[in-house]
């Protein structure tokens, strides 16, 4: 089958750890996978085809990568299925002609609670499109306000990369490395729960946070992270541990991931 996907980026980020997980495997079994990606700007995307930039976090990335200076329906490829993965790629998706293939929309989080203006997300949600999406609550939310049916398809967990470690403690200061995020649901207050219970037993214990962002939205800067305290550890001395509420996606790297 020719397939295409339209990623809103080649960044390290869950969600499109899991789109491109899904071109890559479905490459890799013998169908023909491009992923179209903007580049916000002519010149960018040219120079990105010429270097033939991709995903160089992904080891063996085994799909086409398709730059673009933004996502435009009658220049996709033709195809027997292209998806659409964010709220942004819906619309060219649905414009998109017969000779793309069947279209349908990767659902991983009810965007409209913080990507873009909740009426234009939301009008992505009502577009003719066949959803798929990764839990029951999205299922759930698609059928409740939109009165759209959509399949389940659960994003699996790697477990050759996201797997428990043996640790041998050889401090009296043992650290957690911990990521904190302005979004509830990222479950940095579980975090903190967490190994405040293990502080009871382990008095030493040390919280190391890192954020993905120099600062929230307010303007506030977490108070539990420095960046010398960040500098350099010794792993072998550590431990991470990642708390989420509610997760977008089952593979979210490195940020939905509970492991002591």
């Amino acid at each position: 089958m020719k397939i295409t996907f339209l990623c809103p980026h080649l960044r390290i980020a869950g969600g499109v750890r899991a789109i491109l997980t899904y071109a890559d495997r479905l490459a890799a079994g013998g169908h023909r996978v491009d992923v179209v990606v903007p580049a916000k700007g002519r010149g960018r995307a040219f120079w990105r085809s010429l270097r033939g930039a991709g995903p160089d976090w992904l080891s063996g990335f085994q799909a086409r990568i398709v730059w673009v200076d933004r996502w435009r329906a009658d220049t996709l490829p033709d195809g027997d299925a292209v998806l659409a993965t964010a709220w942004q790629s819906a619309a060219a998706v649905a414009a998109a002609p017969a000779r793309c293939g069947r279209k349908f929309y990767l659902v991983q989080h009810y965007e409209s609670l913080y990507h873009g203006e909740a009426a234009a997300v939301d009008a992505t949600y009502r577009l003719p499109l066949r959803k798929i999406v990764i839990s029951t609550w999205l299922r759930d939310i698609m059928r409740e306000r939109f009165g759209s049916e959509a399949e389940i398809l659960v994003t699996p967990v790697d477990l050759a990369l996201f797997r428990a470690v043996p640790v041998t403690v050889e401090t009296s200061r043992p650290r957690v490395l911990m990521l904190h995020h302005e979004y509830a649901w990222k479950g940095t207050a579980d975090g903190f729960e967490a190994v405040a219970r293990v502080k009871a037993s382990v008095p030493a214990l040390r919280l190391v946070g890192f954020v993905t962002r120099k600062s929230d939205r307010n303007g506030s800067r977490p108070t539990f992270s420095s960046r010398k305290s960040c500098s350099r550890p010794n792993w072998r001395r550590s431990a991470l541990c990642q708390a989420s509420t509610v997760s977008p996606s089952g593979l979210e790297s490195r940020e939905s991931l509970t492991a002591v």
